[in-house]
């Protein structure tokens, strides 16, 4: 609290030698990493400490922590990627600790923001943000400045997508093709990936439900009693942990297994699968494409001059949008004048 890291690492040094209870010594260590300055400490001691710490059975739940002060080590000594990885690395293995999760996302937040890669920014600003409440420090700067990077975001990828779209449109059919059968492929084996990893998963925790299930059986069925299931202690005792190790720790709120929680107005859909026009004959409805078919690809590309025209607006628009955020909400002018100048000769009369 005095801002004193060097004296902060002798006196949690001295308590390592202590032989204290391990919960002592475990965090100890912890934050001798956190207050670790470069050439004033020594980094080998603390770095082979950590590495110890990753291989004993004792941290399996701990290893965020640990990768986490790994990074703080890597990012004092200036390797600055190093630490990107160990930070990443502690947020992968974060289940149950909403507080380290938070502090690894922000602080890679951070450094992604300081380096102006806006959309990596944004993604760990977003996940920490699931966690955050309204009495984290300058809770509502955090909020604006995450609106702000998502708004970014969201226009620097319409960007992109046209201007992808526009090179598509400009090849013969064959090439076009080539390019949209390669996506796919590469689609089906992320897939085809992710299925066997999951299934690996569910090996993994097998053991670990057999046994939770089989220590509390006799309470379930003793205590179950006609008991509604969020009553019965016993059956939330089971269902709880289970939840948690296929899921982790998740926010209450609703859509919580999407990724996009933008939700559908069910209302909106149906009044639009109810519409009929002037003769009373009712509108086709929009078919719904599979991201593994060439149509799903095709129906954007801009064939035709109408077509290019309102993907040309979409440019415009979009980069106006970004040279706007860049300039009053990130006050980053470098950009602004990037993007004010890339509009400039993109449409010099506009």
């Amino acid at each position: 609290e005095a801002g004193d890291p060097a004296l902060a690492s002798k006196y949690y040094r001295d308590v390592i030698k202590m032989n204290p209870p391990y919960e002592f010594s475990f965090n100890a260590r912890i934050n001798r990493a956190s207050v670790f300055m470069a050439g004033t400490d020594n980094a080998k001691e603390i770095k082979d400490e950590l590495r110890k710490m990753l291989k004993d059975d004792k941290n399996s739940d701990f290893k965020d922590q640990i990768y986490f002060a790994q990074g703080n080590v890597a990012f004092r000594e200036g390797n600055v990627d190093e630490a990107i990885e160990l930070y990443k690395l502690s947020s992968a293995t974060s289940i149950g600790n909403t507080q380290q999760k938070t502090s690894t996302c922000l602080t890679l937040a951070d450094i992604y923001y300081e380096r102006q890669d806006y959309e990596m920014a944004d993604f760990y600003y977003d996940s920490a943000a699931v966690y955050l409440t309204s009495d984290y420090p300058d809770y509502d700067e955090f909020i604006q400045k995450t609106a702000s990077l998502s708004l970014l975001v969201e226009n620097l990828n319409i960007i992109q997508l046209e201007v992808s779209l526009h090179k598509l449109a400009g090849l013969d059919e064959a090439s076009r093709l080539a390019i949209i059968d390669s996506i796919i492929s590469q689609l089906q084996l992320a897939e085809q990936l992710a299925r066997e990893e999951e299934a690996r998963a569910m090996q993994d925790q097998q053991y670990n439900r057999m046994a939770l299930n089989q220590s509390q059986r006799s309470g379930y069925a003793t205590e179950q009693g006609g008991k509604w299931y969020f009553y019965n202690q016993a059956a939330k005792g089971v269902g709880q942990p289970e939840f948690r190790m296929k899921w982790g720790t998740r926010k209450l709120e609703d859509n919580w297994r999407r990724y996009n929680k933008r939700e559908i107005s069910f209302e909106a859909l149906e009044g639009a699968e109810g519409a009929a026009d002037s003769n009373g004959v009712m509108a086709e409805k929009q078919k719904v494409l599979s991201n593994k078919s060439r149509e799903f690809y095709l129906k954007d590309i801009p064939m035709n001059d109408s077509m290019m025209e309102i993907s040309h607006n979409n440019i415009q628009t979009a980069l106006h949008a970004a040279g706007g955020i860049y300039k009053n909400e990130l006050k980053d002018f470098d950009e602004a004048i990037i993007t004010y100048s890339d509009i400039l000769e993109r449409y010099p009369n506009s």
